[in-house]
């Protein structure tokens, strides 16, 4: 009779842990393994130029989709570059060219991510006063205003590499075009120039 209560307990405990070590089986296969996909970071930062000092940060969704960088572009250990992502894709970005923590310049890039206009304040006093199109990630036309009154005085026309070709300027800021200048190679090869105001040039000068 004791052997066989012994025999009963040993079964039922028997029955009981394979029980229980099917359930943890069971639970081990239903379960989720660890993936990449569950472990996406949402921010990674990075030390570029190994001086010790974060350059770099990039911000991710939940999902692992980029929404920001900034950069450390000079190595004076201040972020100087925000680049906003959408989908992925670079939207807008901004540039503190004067190391003020204030951003001078922004960036518009088209649906694919290439950049298509740069609007900069170069002297500092919070409005833009350089507007630069690109194509293909190059510069094809610039304006700059150069008496900080709002309106463009020097035009600039580049090739198909983004080199200049030409420049215009109204050099007197009476809101007429009244210097012609020609380049080769990036540098002056010619320029015209309307010294009376007519609108005609009437001085001719050969680089």
């Amino acid at each position: 009779m004791k052997g066989s209560m012994v025999l009963g307990l040993m079964c039922v405990f028997s029955l009981g842990f394979w029980g229980m070590a099917m359930e943890v089986a069971l639970a081990q296969k239903t379960l989720p393994s660890p993936t990449a996909v569950q472990f996406r970071p949402r921010e990674i930062r990075m030390d570029r130029n190994r001086d010790g000092r974060i350059d770099r940060v990039e911000i991710y969704d939940e999902n692992g989709v980029i929404l920001r960088v900034e950069a450390d572009t000079n190595g004076d250990g201040k972020i100087n570059e925000w680049v906003y992502y959408k989908n992925g894709v670079p939207e807008k970005g901004e540039r503190d060219i004067n190391a003020d923590g204030k951003p001078d310049a922004v960036l518009i890039y088209d649906k694919a991510g290439a950049i298509i206009r740069a609007e900069t304040d170069t002297n500092g006093d919070g409005k833009a006063d350089e507007w630069i199109n690109y194509k293909d990630g190059r510069a094809t036309q610039a304006e700059k205003d150069t008496n900080a009154d709002g309106k463009a005085d020097i035009y600039l026309t580049y090739d198909a590499n983004g080199v200049v070709i030409e420049s215009k300027t109204d050099a007197n800021k009476d809101g007429k075009i009244d210097e012609w200048v020609t380049y080769k190679d990036g540098k002056p090869s010619k320029a015209e120039k309307d010294t009376d105001g007519d609108g005609k040039p009437d001085t001719w000068l050969t680089y």
